[in-house]
């Protein structure tokens, strides 16, 4: 059935185009012409040999000879033939202009015309520049120009955005940074001063540091020897007090001229660096708006001056940390251990006592609870009368010391407090 029905379509397809092969095979020559094409079959019957038509009843004859054109250059009249082409010409032109598609080719042929007449101007003017880019090549660069100019506005906008990130920034100026310098310049003074080997400030320090007695009986108002180790203890704490009070060197980083670190030290308008300064030291100082220390009063002016030379200088690093600022070397032993932490608890209370305006002391760091006892581990040594005139006699000697150092320094900057 699938075979019958692609016979039916390739004969219908065959007479549909039997007429174009018929016009097709009238151009030729008629020698071999065949037995469909010739006219002797009828179209519409099969290829059989009792189909024949009659030659005298045939549709088509193409056995009569072609019609002979007249050549151009053997015509007598070739004017005749010339009138003829245009004429024919002109008919096919007029039948193309009413056909849709060619009208859609004239157009874009028009459209062309138009781009190559603006190509043609755009290569007038570049042919313009051109001329100029010869004499400024580096000016006239357009590729170069475009990147210069963004290359500048980003280095303006990153210059702007930087000045804004740094007005915003607490104060990292060169000034802090140079006092950041003074600071380390007036411990490591200090440090030479009491780690000198030969000195009385050291000699002093390891009488208490390396004492034999238990001070464990400082704490059990029971113990037997409690009142020979309370004895040793303020013998070497009014001791080492007396020596601090009398160092005042004139010259030197810590000295009392106008070049001195401590008169810097002292004055408005320093950014200490964070965390310096205790909470119950902050509560007594005032600071601006930017975390710089103002109003510097005698009362203030001790304070800073008694923290950088006895509470840092000497408590929270020598006593604290003996081994990292090299007051001590090996091992420690653990009754040296113990010794160390009363000194500097002793030591942190007289500070306290010195830089308090009021009957009240300044409050414990509690910064440093783990490194020192707190009041109410030390209430059995503080309660001892011998201990009570120690730590009053040494107030003493430091308000005046420390009054006399500042005095000394305002007199050379021509300063009253």
């Amino acid at each position: 059935m699938r075979k019958l029905k692609e016979n039916v379509a390739s004969q219908t397809n065959f007479d549909k185009h039997s007429t174009v092969s018929n016009n097709f095979s009238s151009q030729k020559t008629a020698p071999n012409i065949s037995a469909r094409q010739s006219g002797l079959l009828d179209s519409n019957t099969e290829n059989l040999p009792g189909n024949l038509v009659n030659p005298s009843e045939k549709k088509f004859d193409n056995s009569t000879p072609r019609e002979i054109k007249s050549n151009f250059y053997l015509n007598e009249n070739p004017q005749e033939d010339v009138n003829k082409k245009t004429t024919d010409r002109n008919s096919r032109m007029s039948r193309m202009e009413n056909e849709p598609f060619l009208t859609i080719d004239t157009e874009k042929n028009a459209i062309e015309n138009d781009q190559q007449n603006s190509s043609t101007k755009l290569n007038e003017t570049y042919r313009i520049k051109t001329r100029i880019e010869q004499k400024f090549p580096k000016l006239y660069d357009r590729q170069k120009f475009f990147w210069a100019a963004a290359t500048i506005v980003k280095f303006i906008m990153r210059i702007k955005i930087k000045s804004e990130q740094t007005a915003k920034m607490p104060d990292r100026t060169g000034s802090a940074s140079v006092f950041r310098i003074r600071l380390l310049e007036i411990m490591t003074a200090v440090h030479r001063v009491y780690l000198e080997p030969e000195g009385p400030i050291y000699s002093s320090l390891m009488n208490f540091i390396a004492n034999e007695n238990d001070m464990n009986a400082l704490f059990d108002v029971d113990s037997l020897i409690n009142s020979q180790c309370i004895q040793t203890l303020c013998q070497n704490v009014e001791e080492i007090c007396q020596r601090i009070s009398e160092f005042m060197p004139k010259e030197g980083i810590i000295g009392t001229t106008a070049k001195s670190a401590l008169l810097t030290l002292i004055s408005e308008g320093n950014k200490f660096p964070e965390n310096y300064f205790w909470d119950g030291e902050k509560e007594r100082l005032k600071f601006d708006e930017n975390g710089k220390i103002r109003n510097i009063n005698r009362g203030r002016a001790i304070l800073i001056l008694m923290s950088a030379m006895i509470s840092r200088g000497l408590i929270t690093t020598l006593l604290i940390k003996p081994i990292k600022f090299r007051l001590l070397r090996g091992e420690i032993p653990p009754n040296i251990k113990l010794n160390i932490k009363i000194l500097a608890t002793v030591m942190c209370f007289i500070v306290r006592k010195v830089n308090n305006n009021t009957d009240i002391p300044l409050d414990f760091p509690w910064e440093w609870q783990s490194s020192l006892f707190n009041d109410i581990r030390m209430k059995p040594i503080y309660e001892s009368p011998d201990v009570v005139f120690t730590v009053e006699k040494c107030r003493k000697l430091f308000v005046n010391w420390a009054n006399e150092y500042i005095n000394r320094l305002d007199e050379t900057a021509g300063l009253t407090r």
